[in-house]
């Protein structure tokens, strides 16, 4: 939906837009990612697959301590509706 990723493009410190579905962006997702200089991935997994390939690639990090492991708390905290993400699970 593009109200969701107009949304997802205004949050502090994000790095790359990630949209699943093999769903492309409208011109103005492209646009506004294009101003504020945020990559757009289009990706062919469902929501929770791409998210796992994600926590995959974020494994290989090194988290475990320090500022690092805060910063990716705080980014989780702030950018991830987990709420919204377990609600939709049970949806389906």
């Amino acid at each position: 939906r593009v109200d969701i990723q107009l949304a997802a493009l205004e949050a502090p410190g994000l790095r790359c837009l990630i949209l699943t579905g093999n769903i492309h962006p409208t011109k103005t997702v492209v646009d506004k990612a294009e101003e504020k200089k945020i990559p757009v991935m289009v990706v062919g997994q469902d929501t929770i697959p791409a998210a796992e390939l994600c926590e995959q690639l974020v494994g290989h990090s090194c988290l475990c301590r320090g500022s690092r492991l805060e910063i990716a708390l705080e980014l989780i905290r702030t950018n991830i509706d987990i709420e919204r993400i377990i609600e939709k699970a049970v949806d389906r």
